[in-house]
């Protein structure tokens, strides 16, 4: 039985069709205007795309095939949001997304954190028994999976995984995270905290800045600066003013993610999550780098096999979604 699978990012929203053996079709890939608008039209935006997606016509998918919605916060009892810090920002309003996509387009609907989704998706792709999934995109979140625990994905309270809103800074002048909250992890090594890292890096140095890549090459300025235009091209040339702002961005993350594969007697971390896709083998690179000088050898195998990418990672949350919505579709015949 196919699904239709939503996954909700702080940039994007992709929806497709999921069939049984986990192939995609039908990918639509739209911009989130998160900027521009409230959160209730924000929230009535999404509602319609959705629904208008699955009233088209798709091969295969019938009129009573699930929703499978990945979502980019803490989820409570695969039904209930908790917050959307990357998508709504502070906001404490969280509509019905289930009632509401459930009356729109007569489906029955799940809901569960998108890293959850992704971590579904590796289940079926990797041999450890225990690894752990790290998004680091607008935001950083991250899921355990356990082979040898009867749930496997551990999400079963909404804090489960939220490593991106543990404070990593706790001085008076930390970087405010989307959540309002300061000094959060997500603040500092996400992909908005890394471009947010790299506008006060560059006024506190202008001089650097400006003989960067960034501003010779693709015309970056401290007022006019962004990810997509600006540092991960720059990035990807090999420029040094560039990394030295990824590195700086990547410590508390190394710190956070030692300490949790320490503890966990973790196998495997599979990195996802658009940001750290973009910048590619170099910030793998630099993040096994980060978490060896902080675990001071004691992994003792080798650190390639234990911090590496998520195969397919662009379509983890969406793929994962889709399983998880005809695994329950299914138990429940």
């Amino acid at each position: 039985m196919p699904a239709l699978a939503v996954d909700l990012g702080g940039t994007f929203l992709r929806c497709a069709v999921v069939s049984d053996s986990g192939s995609l079709s039908d990918v639509v890939t739209e911009r989130i205007d998160r900027h521009s608008s409230d959160p209730e039209s924000l929230w009535r935006t999404l509602f319609d795309r959705v629904e208008a997606f699955a009233a088209a016509s798709h091969a295969g998918l019938g009129p009573a095939d699930p929703i499978a919605f990945a979502f980019p916060g803490p989820v409570a009892d695969r039904s209930t949001i908790k917050a959307a810090p990357t998508v709504t920002g502070a906001a404490t309003d969280m509509p019905d997304v289930v009632g509401i996509l459930r009356d729109r387009t007569a489906r029955p609907v799940y809901l569960l954190n998108d890293v959850s989704a992704a971590a579904w998706f590796y289940s079926n792709q990797v041999s450890a028994n225990r690894f752990m999934v790290v998004t680091v995109s607008s935001g950083i979140g991250s899921k355990l999976f356990n082979r040898f625990d009867p749930a496997q994905v551990s999400d079963d309270w909404p804090y489960a995984g939220e490593i991106g809103h543990v404070v990593v800074d706790v001085s008076l002048d930390a970087p405010i995270c989307d959540c309002g909250g300061r000094g959060h992890l997500g603040a500092i090594a996400s992909g908005r905290g890394t471009e947010n890292l790299a506008r006060r890096m560059a006024h506190l140095n202008a001089a650097a800045f400006d003989k960067s890549l960034c501003v010779t090459s693709f015309g970056a300025t401290q007022q006019d600066f962004t990810n997509e235009e600006h540092l991960v091209p720059a990035a990807r040339t090999g420029d040094s003013w560039a990394w030295d702002v990824i590195s700086t961005a990547q410590g508390p993350l190394a710190q956070v993610l030692a300490a949790v594969t320490v503890a966990a007697s973790l196998e495997s971390v599979l990195i996802i999550g658009g940001f750290a896709i973009s910048l590619g083998d170099r910030y793998l690179a630099c993040l096994r780098e980060a978490v060896q000088r902080r675990t001071a050898g004691l992994i003792d195998i080798p650190i390639e096999d234990v911090i590496r990418f998520g195969r397919a990672a662009g379509e983890a949350c969406l793929r994962g979604a889709g399983y998880f919505a005809v695994s329950i579709a299914r138990s429940r015949r």
